[in-house]
């Protein structure tokens, strides 16, 4: 059973004596802070001491933003973009990869793979 107590949800764990809980359902890359209070038929006498924990990160739920040429030459082009959303990087974006999907002349588009 969860309930919402100064805006922090508190998890029931059941009504056995039980000394561990898995929480799941949690943002990668994300630092969390925990405590375990304990109860008997009166009340409760207080929380644990804390503990902070980041979660491990994950692949992005995003992608880059706003593709677009801004130089152009006979030879060259420049391509810019945004970055990925904060909340759907899921970690550190430590690299970009352009892939150029495909080529065109004044008769056919062939496909990069077909080169």
């Amino acid at each position: 059973k969860d309930t919402v107590e100064g805006g922090q949800t508190l998890k029931q764990i059941s009504d056995e004596v039980q000394t561990s809980i898995t929480i799941t359902n949690l943002v990668p890359a994300r630092k969390y802070k925990f405590t375990i209070r304990n109860f008997n038929l009166l009340g409760d006498r207080g929380e644990s001491d804390s503990i902070d924990v980041f979660t491990l990160e994950s692949v992005p739920d995003g992608k880059p933003e706003g593709l677009k040429i801004v130089s152009l030459t006979y030879d060259t082009l420049l391509l810019t973009w945004g970055d990925v959303p904060v909340l759907k990087r899921n970690g550190k974006i430590v690299q970009y990869h352009a892939k150029c999907l495909s080529t065109c002349d004044d008769l056919e588009c062939l496909d990069i793979e077909e080169l």
